[in-house]
């Protein structure tokens, strides 16, 4: 009879910071001021939920405390309770306004009015709030998190140096918090505010080494300008329109799609404009309405080429802005270029600069009574014909026209373009939906993730049951904070069909590629053979540059999703596809035959190698440790997210796997391995445990344990002993033990 074995996972504080690689296809977060995600602050405020009172604030942190090195689209705030219980009443107020801006001035010595201390800044959230959103602690040492919803991502560069401003105003409270805000007494750090004036010009008390901590989901950016190469400088011309004049006009800024550095599909999060002026200062400026399309074009950028009539020139247009345009007033860079200034677009959009038939890149503005204009020239480059890469086709003095009534032969503005590279080629990648433009009920994707453009019901984030009894009550893996999943609900009387496409991976350096996630699929009425829900993943296959067509198309993988209520983990085999450039398609299905039971929800994406963990040491240097199966010590299954400690058991001489989610980044873990105790033994500082045969020493250590490291060094060294989790706080083994 084959012995059994029980492992237990131990993690242990990380001892040593490791900085924190970014790769530009993922979300991620952080807390501000840093290191805040698993700590609470050590002090709290009735500022600015918790009080009846009108009232208005600024807090400043220091661009030091940013993980990201580079330009990042901020795409949420978030506050927490000062308590690690749920917040006990349901916020609510007539107007909450959030401001994210680059600082003028320094944390530590803020100007007395507001709008003095603000760089480059607008707002990214307006009207009224309600906090309905679940705030039960996660881990039961630090409260909710609790969302600002904000409605525009702020694009943001830590390495400029200017210090990050979280601004707010509160009016027309209705229903305060009821419980402080958590703070932190920092030095990285300051807060300056009005608590009884939501429209007051100055503060009136700070500035203050308390201050609260915020969350943040960021997306790493790349950029560039168009036409290409003048990013570090302004280029050879200017022009009044449409932002220094005061008629409304339409605009076809035209650009060659050789002007991209990336061959290949982008997605584009934002798009800046600057005045032609290093030295000069941007009026605070209004527009009524500014309207934003973004689109390919068949057509060259030539005058020769581009159409009169507007509409001709867009091939897969999307309206990605519209409505007020404003902001403050914008300081002088004190550099070679101007402080670019973003649009705020309220849409990503995907654009391949390589795709068959695409020659060019447009961007159509319609402005429309402008109220208070820049004050200055924009920024643009004039050359000989043919030499530019890029041209403008306008009416000057209507913002419905349909057609251009002037045009300029090689002179366009400079527009710099924020995006991500839809490629993928830095691994592992994981997508958990918790982070880019995640809101209850919204169908935005993360970057480079593409819903089906007409589908039956489409998939929706979600972070709590949305249909009781048939979607889940939580994301799969119970990560602290609030988590989304993707769901689509089975509410019609015919079967649902739905699908997202993944982003492009290029596999080249992956021996072992594998895709994981986890699905909930419901199926409650028996028998299940008639309830079964199917997930279909499909594969493009690109040629061997990413670019161009597919060379196919193929189904890898069929899974009958019989399973009722729960998450299970499921996998998709990519070994044979090492080297290729592939885009996953995950095709869902739904059987109504017997009512509006069988919604589906997909989470925690994750593409890299089968093994081993993702940190630690190098992959030629470990095995793999796999185990089958995780129970907690009540006997219920890990996936149920019941508190630990875990257990798993599997055959000696056989093939066992983990996965911890540990939620620290690059944590040392070590792993404990011995044949089950029939007693209980007491590891000193760490716990009880059963494992290991009974300590016969008297040093409290049982005998017979062992410490994995590698699983294939004869000699153990000390970091032979440790494994890390990864960026994301995940780690997976998958290891081949024999004892």
């Amino acid at each position: 009879m084959t012995t059994l074995h029980r492992l237990i996972v131990i993690s242990f504080v990380a001892l040593l910071a490791l900085p924190l690689t970014l790769g530009a296809q993922a979300s991620f977060e952080q807390t501000l001021p840093a290191g805040y995600l698993q700590t609470q602050g050590n002090g709290g405020s009735f500022l600015p939920f918790n009080t009846t009172n009108d009232n208005r604030g600024h807090w400043q942190y220091a661009a030091s405390q940013f993980a990201a090195t580079g330009p990042v689209m901020i795409n949420e705030v978030y506050l927490r309770s000062a308590g690690t219980a749920a917040v006990p009443q349901n916020f609510a107020c007539a107007e909450l306004e959030i401001t994210l801006a680059e600082a003028a001035t320094s944390f530590g010595s803020p100007a007395a009015l507001f709008a003095d201390n603000i760089h480059r800044g607008f707002v990214v959230r307006s009207g009224p709030y309600t906090l309905d959103t679940d705030t039960t602690s996660r881990n039961g040492v630090t409260g909710g998190w609790i969302p600002m919803r904000l409605q525009k991502s702020f694009l943001y560069d830590p390495s400029e140096g200017r210090d990050l401003i979280v601004g707010y105003r509160v009016c027309g409270v209705t229903t305060t918090l009821g419980v402080s805000i958590s703070h932190q007494i920092v030095g990285t750090a300051s807060r300056y505010a009005h608590s009884s004036d939501c429209n007051a010009a100055a503060f009136s008390f700070g500035p203050s080494t308390l201050v609260p901590i915020v969350k943040i989901d960021y997306t790493p950016v790349l950029e560039q300008t168009l036409p290409q190469g003048h990013l570090a400088a302004n280029s050879n011309s200017a022009t009044a329109n449409p932002v220094n004049t005061n008629a409304d006009q339409t605009w076809q800024w035209h650009y060659d799609d050789d002007e991209f550095q990336v061959q290949g599909p982008i997605t584009i999060t934002e798009v800046s404009i600057r005045a032609n002026d290093a030295s000069a200062v941007v009026n605070a400026f209004e527009f009524t309405n500014f309207e934003v399309t973004l689109a390919a074009s068949t057509n060259d950028y030539g005058v020769a080429g581009h159409d009169p009539v507007f509409a001709n020139n867009l091939t897969n247009p999307k309206v990605v802005r519209t409505g007020p345009w404003k902001a403050y007033a914008t300081q002088a860079s004190g550099g070679a270029s101007s402080t670019w200034i973003s649009f705020q677009l309220e849409e990503p959009y995907v654009y391949d600069p390589n795709a068959t038939s695409i020659d060019g890149f447009v961007v159509e503005i319609r402005s429309c009574s402008l109220l208070t204009n820049w004050g200055t020239n924009l920024d643009g480059v004039s050359g000989p014909t043919g030499t530019v890469g890029g041209n403008r086709y306008g009416d000057l003095s209507s913002c419905t026209a349909t057609s251009h009534s002037f045009s300029n032969d090689e002179f366009v503005p400079v527009i710099k373009i924020s995006y991500v590279n839809n490629t993928v080629s830095s691994y592992p990648y994981t997508e958990n939906f918790d982070h880019y433009g995640a809101d209850p009920d919204t169908t935005t994707l993360p970057p480079g993730w593409r819903p089906h453009p007409s589908p039956t019901n489409p998939f929706r984030l979600y972070d709590r049951s949305h249909s009781t009894g048939t979607s889940p009550s939580d994301h799969s893996t119970n990560r602290t904070g609030l988590g989304f999943y993707l769901s689509s609900e089975d509410s019609g009387p015919v079967s649902n069909t739905d699908f997202v496409r993944t982003p492009r991976f290029d596999l080249t350096g992956l021996v072992n590629p594998i895709a994981t996630f986890w699905v909930y699929s419901n199926s409650t009425l028996p028998p299940i053979q008639l309830d079964q829900n199917v997930l279909d993943v499909s594969l493009w296959k690109y040629s061997p540059s990413g670019n161009g067509a597919s060379v196919f198309s193929t189904e890898v993988d069929q899974l009958g999703l019989i399973e009722s209520g729960c998450w299970t983990k499921y996998s998709v085999d990519l070994a044979s596809y090492s080297g290729a450039v592939v885009q996953l398609i995950l095709l869902i299905s739904t059987d109504s035959t017997n009512g509006f039971f069988h919604d589906i929800a997909i989470d925690d994406f994750r593409i890299g190698e089968r093994f081993p963990s993702e940190g630690g040491q190098a992959p030629q240097a470990q095995a793999s440790l796999d185990i089958n199966d995780c129970w907690n010590l009540n006997g219920r299954h890990v996936d149920t997210g019941d508190d630990g400690p875990y257990y798993a058991s599997g055959r000696a001489a056989g093939r066992f796997q983990v996965e911890v989610d540990s939620q620290a980044v690059f944590q040392p873990l070590a792993l404990w391995v011995g044949p089950l105790n029939v007693g209980v033994a007491t590891f000193p500082t760490v716990g009880q445990m059963d494992t290991g045969t009974p300590d016969v020493t008297g040093d409290g250590i049982p005998e017979g344990l062992f410490v994995f490291g590698s699983g294939l060094n004869t000699v153990l060294t000390p970091l032979d002993t440790f494994f890390f989790t990864d960026a994301t706080g995940l780690m997976r083994l998958d290891l081949q033990i024999n004892p």
